[in-house]
């Protein structure tokens, strides 16, 4: 029998890779394995935890968060799904009042700790706070009023657009509750289905023996435009004009009516 360097090298090599297998083996058998974590047991990174009962966290510090998401790229920071219920509900406060069903509901939001409280809040200094897509972008529900916006007389309320980012206006007035525009003629800015009520408009009667009506009213201006008719028919006589002072207009008639009539009158600006 051969019992050269050769055949001992080969011996070593079968022996070195035993050991080799060997040691492979006792740390598989030390190192836990990637399962899923069931009730009670710890979650585990990369798997799919199930569990028959709520997980909470906790955070005693007042100032940090219990959970944070975070993705260094394009990826969700924190996401939440449901078959058909709430994929996300946010609760500040006590929940009592709370809406009691959320299907149907991809994020819900309540807080009721006082008059200014919000349920849901979306802020961006450059771009959009809340976005909306839909059959409705954005529907409001009951309350004192389903929507509001509010800008503290330094911009816009609400602004309602039709058109294209192309024909945006090139400047937005400043002081405005409800902006309508639209972005051709073609288009329509604003449309009322239904009855309109305006607080600058109104119906007064004038006296028989009088031929003018002067009528008192905030924010009146030499400038303001005004349109006052006849609702009374009364042969020879009619508005024979409408003049605007600083907070007040007297409406003209062509003479007096021998009886009493009415005027209808609507401030535009």
């Amino acid at each position: 029998m051969t019992t050269g360097a050769g055949s001992f090298r080969s011996r070593r090599a079968v022996l070195g890779a035993a050991l080799g297998g060997a040691a492979a083996v006792a740390a598989t058998s030390v190192r836990p394995l990637g399962v899923r974590a069931a009730d009670t047991e710890n979650a585990i990174l990369g798997a799919a935890n199930t569990s028959n009962t709520p997980t909470s966290f906790e955070n005693l510090d007042a100032a940090e968060a219990s959970i944070v998401g975070m993705h260094a790229a394009d990826g969700i920071g924190v996401k939440g799904s449901s078959g058909s219920a709430t994929g996300m509900r946010g609760i500040s406060g006590d929940e009592t009042n709370a809406t009691a069903s959320w299907g149907n509901t991809g994020v819900y939001g309540y807080c009721d700790s006082s008059a200014g409280a919000a349920g849901v809040w979306g802020d961006s200094f450059q771009g959009i706070g809340v976005y909306g897509t839909g059959d409705f972008g954005i529907y409001g529900y009951l309350g004192a009023a389903a929507v509001v916006g509010e800008n503290e007389g330094t911009g816009i309320g609400v602004m309602g657009f039709t058109g294209t980012f192309s024909t945006w206006p090139a400047t937005l007035p400043t002081g405005v509750g409800v902006f309508a525009v639209a972005g051709s003629t073609s288009q329509v800015a604003l449309k009322v289905n239904g009855k309109a009520q305006f607080s600058r408009s109104a119906r007064k009667s004038i006296g028989s023996t009088k031929s003018s009506l002067k009528v008192t009213m905030a924010g009146v201006t030499t400038a303001s435009y005004i349109i006052a008719t006849l609702q009374t028919s009364v042969s020879g006589v009619y508005v024979r004009a409408v003049v605007p002072a600083s907070g007040s207009f007297t409406i003209y008639l062509s003479k007096a009516p021998r009886k009493t009539v009415y005027v209808g009158y609507m401030v535009i600006n």
